[in-house]
């Protein structure tokens, strides 16, 4: 976000808050803020009189999909007064589907076959329970920095379904146009899915060289299979393949790859974190190594140190973004076409607990015992989800009248609830009505996993500590 001091002195930012609201404004969803107390971001926040400044705060997504609005709210102060300044309310899409492993081919041409055209591949994934109907990818050439359009195209990929995973490919090869196979000269491929409004952008170099990029890139969490998500406390295994997409042989006495991690804004620990390959020889239009744990069959695994990607124990759920930087070869020096790091994410998943399907009498006599029926469910949020919950969680059910607690009852859950399944409470379960109890209206309030002075999140940490508490009014009545 862009900060501004139109003011004549200058500005100490104490502190920016976000807000994700629901599409009318009305519920406030996620929020995140960042302290000058505790954020090395803002410790140095002072804006000086007129000047401007870009500042990144990190921000989860919520479960919900669609349309939301993005409020952000700062508070300041200069050496005479106070300020709390809100932005406008910014439109912002939750995307429903990602694009994972996006591949064009060739990246320098004339290819080794002399040809002027260029392919891509990529997969789409949905991570809701709903399907995303029309889903089309348009996609667009233009010479690099300038908006006359070379080429474009589009895909109508239909509907992709909940939890689906696809791989899409071009249908025909794009044609470069003549008059930009010019020696020099870098062209732009830009991709949008719809309607999402998810873009990506791959360069192109025309002329001659080697241009290595890393392609396939896969995260394995232990016992499950790739792009499962990863559990907080867990090591994933890395794999990726160094791919020479360039029309001249590749070669490097040491070509070094760098791996980084980060998740919710903070880094994540990989190790090793450098790859040093000795006298590479990748072969020009598809030449290529495997580094790490592999994709199916393809390929040779390098006889190197496993890259290991360690989720911490406290880790909130959210994708973890890993970045992966490889040196160049002798021969791409002028045709080297990354703009950044290739990137992958995968998702660190966390359980979610629930009461489901509550079920007690509406009325009830004073002096009675009221049957309390219901699930204790580990709901999965997303189709991929696989988090599970430990035995033992507590939970309580309180019967409250004015204000004060007539009952209390407590058990806890007997087995290990994978995502997506639940446990009923015990047969006898059932909350006694006082007989001194007064007749009328009473609240029935079932929670799972209560928080506790040393636990304020309960014993379980999950992706979503408000949604624990079911609360149901019952009558209570005299004979």
């Amino acid at each position: 976000m862009w900060l501004e001091n139109a003011r004549d002195e200058g500005l100490w930012i104490e502190s920016i808050q976000l807000f994700l609201l629901t599409p009318d404004g009305s519920a406030d969803l996620e929020s995140a803020s960042l302290e000058a107390g505790a954020s090395s971001d803002l410790a140095a926040a002072i804006l000086a009189p007129r000047e401007h400044r870009l500042l990144t705060i990190p921000f989860r997504a919520p479960i919900h999909n669609g349309r939301h609005h993005l409020v952000a709210v700062v508070r300041a102060h200069s050496a005479t007064t106070s300020h709390t300044s809100l932005s406008a309310a910014r439109a912002i899409t939750v995307a429903r589907l990602r694009v994972h492993n996006l591949k064009v081919f060739p990246t320098v041409l004339p290819d080794c076959q002399g040809e002027t055209s260029v392919r891509f591949e990529l997969e789409l994934l949905n991570v809701t329970f709903d399907p995303v109907d029309d889903v089309q990818l348009l996609y667009e050439l233009r010479e690099h920095g300038s908006d006359a359009l070379l080429a474009s195209g589009r895909l109508r990929l239909g509907r992709i379904a909940a939890g689906e995973r696809r791989r899409v490919r071009s249908l025909e090869p794009v044609e470069i146009p003549t008059s930009a196979l010019i020696a020099g000269r870098r062209l732009a491929l830009d991709f949008q899915l719809q309607p999402e409004a998810l873009t990506e952008r791959r360069l192109l170099a025309i002329g001659t060289g080697a241009d290595v990029k890393v392609e396939d890139i896969i995260i394995v969490p232990p016992d499950r299979a790739p792009g499962d998500p990863v559990l907080p406390g867990e090591m994933a295994a890395l794999g990726f393949t160094l791919v020479n997409r360039g029309n001249q042989q590749g070669t490097s006495p040491a070509l070094v790859v760098r791996v980084s991690a980060e998740a919710d804004g903070k880094p994540l620990h990989v190790e090793p974190d450098t790859l040093s390959l000795p006298n590479v020889v990748l072969a020009p239009c598809g030449g290529s190594l495997r580094i790490g744990a592999a994709q199916g069959t393809e390929g040779a695994s390098a006889n190197l140190s496993l890259p290991l990607l360690f989720i911490p124990q406290d880790a909130e759920e959210g994708d973890a973004l890993v970045r992966l930087v490889v040196g160049r070869v002798a021969e791409e020096t002028t045709t080297d076409t990354d703009e950044e790091p290739t990137r992958a994410s995968v998702h660190i998943d966390l359980p979610n607990l629930r009461v489901l399907d509550l079920s007690i009498p509406q009325e009830v006599l004073l002096g009675q015992s009221a049957s309390v029926r219901f699930r204790v469910a580990n709901v999965k949020d997303h189709p991929q989800d696989r988090a599970p919950v430990p035995a033992g969680v507590r939970v309580r059910a309180e019967l409250w009248q004015r204000g004060q607690r007539l009952a209390q009852e407590e058990f806890r859950t007997r087995r290990s609830l994978g995502a997506g399944q639940s446990e009923l409470p015990p047969v006898e379960f059932a909350l006694r009505v006082p007989a001194q109890a007064e007749k009328g209206l009473a609240l029935v309030r079932l929670e799972v996993d209560p928080s506790t002075p040393e636990r304020p999140r309960g014993d379980v940490r999950e992706s979503n500590e408000t949604d624990n508490i079911v609360e149901v009014p019952i009558r209570l009545t005299t004979p």
